[in-house]
């Protein structure tokens, strides 16, 4: 019912972006990778993944969290945001009373590293 959420995102400045490319095209190929994992892994192996960043739940706990994802198609297949995929994200963050407006996709988003690492 919710689709794709952006779960993981990453922000630079445009000054970062211009001086220093090579360094965000290897954060988004590397979340691209993990990407790709997470479409193939099974929940266990993503259950066991998780878990040093979540130490205090179990990995049944979290194997039935990446089967809820899957089942919901949460997990984004690639780096790309979309107008859909965004438009969630706010939603989110709205939700939690932190929103102040919903500034347009192409505002924020440069979509051009993920393109790139994706061969595109």
């Amino acid at each position: 019912a919710s689709g794709e959420v952006p779960y993981t995102t990453f922000m630079v400045s445009a000054e970062t972006k211009e001086k220093e490319p090579e360094f965000v095209e290897s954060i988004v190929r590397a979340i691209y990778k993990a990407q790709q994992y997470v479409q193939k892994a099974d929940d266990k192996d993503i259950a066991e993944a998780m878990q040093p960043f979540f130490p205090d739940t179990t990995l049944a706990d979290l194997e039935t969290v990446s089967k809820s994802y899957r089942q919901i198609d949460a997990w984004c297949a690639d780096p790309v945001m979309t107008e859909d995929a965004y438009g969630r994200l706010l939603d989110v963050i709205e939700g939690q009373g932190d929103l102040m407006g919903r500034p347009a996709l192409t505002d924020l988003v440069d979509n051009s590293f993920a393109l790139k690492v994706m061969g595109q």
